[in-house]
């Protein structure tokens, strides 16, 4: 193994250890799903300990109603 990913091996492991959660995230980047026009995209129905997504790949949000109107930006490396 090289220097460089004994060091970012080991950046990685000390991250971990100040967010745990980080772990789920990386589990959940290698599981990603291709989508059509979009590429890749969060697995559907993915669950663990502090992420999960529904249905079509998208984040859960848990902890109150959010009424606000939301936008959304879509567009390419031009936008």
């Amino acid at each position: 193994m090289s220097a460089n990913a004994r060091k970012s091996r080991s950046a990685v492991e000390q991250r971990n250890l100040i967010v745990p959660q980080m772990r789920d995230y990386d589990e959940l980047g290698t599981r990603q799903e291709w989508v059509p026009y979009l590429m890749y995209f969060n697995p559907r129905n993915a669950a663990s300990k502090s992420v999960s997504t529904d249905d079509r790949g998208f984040r859960n949000t848990t902890g109150g109603q959010n009424k606000k109107s939301t936008a959304l930006l879509i567009g390419g490396s031009t936008v």
